[in-house]
């Protein structure tokens, strides 16, 4: 089984996905999601071109939660989920303390599992302290051009859940992301 891993660091800040269950919904319980898409890919990506898209969705994540930062007093005023991340919980930590300390296992040969074993795109519960998105399965769901913002909003959820957030939550976090996104790309 071939992966690779990336460590975060609070100065380049982390990879992102997203999360589907089935192919349209996003998420499931037990520590694992799925990618968000509309129906099959037209123009497929290798898993290792695709591992290489996660990457670019990880820089891609970088920018968007500078963005973010850059106007948090508006979240305030929004109804955007990614408000609650930037809030330390009861641990002390948030979003930032977990990319800063968090591996991304990005593997290109096999998925990643939740915690009843079952396979899905991305998961929090396969080690501590990293998260796992497989390029693999994610290569399958989405066009190769889809894959670096899928892969940001997928990798939002997983790290949501690492801070201590349930599944729901998590889904609407990753929702977010991909709105985010498309609304940047249509500017």
């Amino acid at each position: 089984m071939k992966s690779k891993s990336l460590v975060c660091s609070a100065v380049v800040l982390p990879l992102f996905l997203t999360g589907l269950s089935g192919w349209a919904i996003g998420g499931i319980s037990g520590g694992g999601g799925n990618i968000i898409a509309q129906g099959r890919p037209t123009v497929l990506a290798s898993a290792e071109h695709a591992e290489d898209l996660v990457r670019t969705g990880s820089q891609q994540l970088e920018k968007y939660l500078q963005a973010k930062v850059a106007v948090r007093a508006n979240l305030a005023l929004l109804d955007d989920p990614l408000n609650q991340l930037f809030n330390k919980n009861s641990q002390g930590q948030n979003i930032f303390d977990i990319l800063a300390n968090s591996r991304v296992d990005i593997r290109d040969s096999s998925p990643c599992l939740d915690s009843a074993g079952n396979p899905v795109d991305g998961s929090s519960v396969m080690a501590p302290n990293s998260i796992c998105l497989s390029s693999m399965r994610i290569a399958a769901k989405v066009d190769a051009d889809e894959i670096p913002e899928q892969a940001a909003a997928l990798m939002m959820h997983e790290f949501s859940e690492r801070l201590g957030f349930d599944d729901g939550f998590a889904v609407e976090v990753q929702k977010q992301v991909l709105r985010d996104f498309e609304r940047s790309e249509s500017k």
